[in-house]
């Protein structure tokens, strides 16, 4: 099989049941724990302990880069948070934050008694991937089924699809 120079082509490829588009990719981690985490087409994908983690973009609900410490920070709209520590993280940060973009379709940031909230439509970027899902993230303090809060998301639902 052809690698094309990334060390772990053969397993993406196999995890991923087919071919993948690899926009950018960086180690992870520390000998002899070392893994990848790479951004694909239509997804971010990590390997650790060697097994491959496939998110859709559409799925992150945030992400953060500290440049100092060189480490990204991802939350799953599900819970899931993950941290990903670089001695070389390359364009992986740039192409991660440009995917997670890509995927929103709509974003309306608010505040209820002093809490953050946001409402989104997010749609995969996957090939034949559905209209996209409207989803409310909340800050800390915050409850999602605030009803001031499902207000305002049936509002804009109502005002935009």
């Amino acid at each position: 099989m052809l690698t094309l120079g990334l060390p772990f082509i053969d397993s993406l490829t196999q995890a991923a049941g087919g071919k993948v588009r690899v926009l950018a990719w960086a180690e992870h981690g520390l000998a002899p724990e070392v893994g990848y985490a790479v951004a694909l087409l239509e997804s971010f994908a990590f390997c650790a302990d060697g097994a491959w983690t496939f998110i859709d973009w559409a799925q992150i609900d945030r992400g953060s880069w500290n440049g100092a410490q060189k480490t990204l920070n991802v939350v799953v709209a599900d819970g899931r948070k993950y941290q990903f520590a670089f001695a070389a993280p390359g364009q992986l940060p740039e192409v991660f934050v440009e995917r997670v973009n890509a995927s929103i379709v709509f974003a309306h940031n608010l505040e209820i008694d002093g809490h953050r909230a946001v409402i989104s439509k997010r749609r995969s970027l996957a090939k034949g991937a559905g209209q996209g899902e409207w989803r409310v993230t909340a800050a800390v303090g915050l409850d999602p089924s605030d009803p001031s809060l499902l207000a305002e998301l049936e509002r804009l639902r109502a005002e935009f699809e």
